[in-house]
């Protein structure tokens, strides 16, 4: 199990938070947006960080989500839930100040008791509701010396989620407290630091300094690593892909905001004008997954 956390918060008033539990088979994700909005079918065609086969479970903790799985549209507020057999087939839009508690499993993987085949959503009960909240907070301040007591309240989260009648299994939480190595986590650890801080630093260099390892080390791990967790980007698992997919999305949800210039979203991101930005963007959009 590693653990995961980005914070971009680039001008007053707007917040993009994101944090990860991920194992082989499965992730759990808390995410809170202050200020901007995130509209998937603006990037669903350069994959979502996941894979595709995978069922999601959202969970709305605040704020307003608008699903479309289908051609089916589903209105969800607090502590509603959203259940569907195929990641690739939702697509979800915010109100702009929303937290999100989001499960993606492969069907066939411990976290699902049976296959996911049909789309459900509904309102959670108090204890249900409670115990989703509870793991979005361990969420927020996970690290690697709290994963023992993360992986208690991510359990008691899937008791109270499998009393709705969802199709979860509570001990996935001790499957997931297995795994995940001291190397795996530092290297975790550095990429989210690179990713946060694209206009401090080429994001490939702050991984060798941060890590003392050559740029083929870094490469090379960085990608076994997406691979192992199922991490996607623009092309494929290699750190540049993924980097470049996280560049879009990030960029996408940020430009929602009325306070964000161009030049200031190049900067944000990386690019040294915002010329080298519209080209990488439009270039990133051309790359569709079948």
């Amino acid at each position: 199990m590693l653990v995961s956390h980005r914070r971009h918060a680039p001008i007053a008033g707007i917040c993009v938070e994101l944090d990860r539990l991920l194992a082989p088979s499965w992730i759990a994700r808390r995410v809170r947006l202050e200020g901007v909005v995130q509209d998937e079918s603006l990037t669903t065609g350069l994959g979502k960080g996941t894979a595709s086969e995978r069922v999601r479970l959202d969970v709305v903790l605040r704020g307003r989500l608008e699903a479309t799985v289908g051609g089916r549209s589903f209105a969800l507020g607090p502590g509603d839930f959203l259940l569907v057999p195929r990641l690739a087939e939702c697509v979800t839009q915010g109100d702009g100040d929303n937290e999100i508690l989001e499960l993606d499993w492969d069907a066939d993987a411990p976290l699902a008791a049976n296959t996911v085949t049909v789309i459900d959503h509904g309102a959670l009960s108090g204890a249900a509701r409670e115990g989703a909240r509870a793991l979005g907070a361990a969420l927020a301040r996970a690290d690697a010396s709290s994963l023992p007591a993360t992986a208690r309240i991510l359990e008691h989260a899937l008791r109270a989620l499998a009393a709705e009648g969802l199709p979860l299994d509570p001990r996935a939480a001790d499957a997931v407290a297995e795994g995940g190595s001291a190397t795996d986590q530092a290297l975790f650890a550095a990429m989210d630091a690179a990713l946060v801080n694209l206009e401090a630093t080429p994001a490939v260099v702050g991984l060798e300094q941060q890590l003392g390892w050559a740029r083929r080390t870094v490469s090379r791990r960085a990608s076994e690593l997406h691979q192992r967790y199922g991490i996607h980007g623009v092309d494929g698992e290699s750190w540049r892909s993924v980097r470049d997919f996280y560049r879009v999305l990030i960029g996408t949800i940020l430009a929602s905001s009325p306070a964000v210039t161009t030049r200031g979203l190049a900067t944000i991101l990386g690019y040294t004008t915002p010329d080298a930005l519209c080209h990488a963007f439009a270039n990133g959009s051309r790359h569709r997954e079948p």
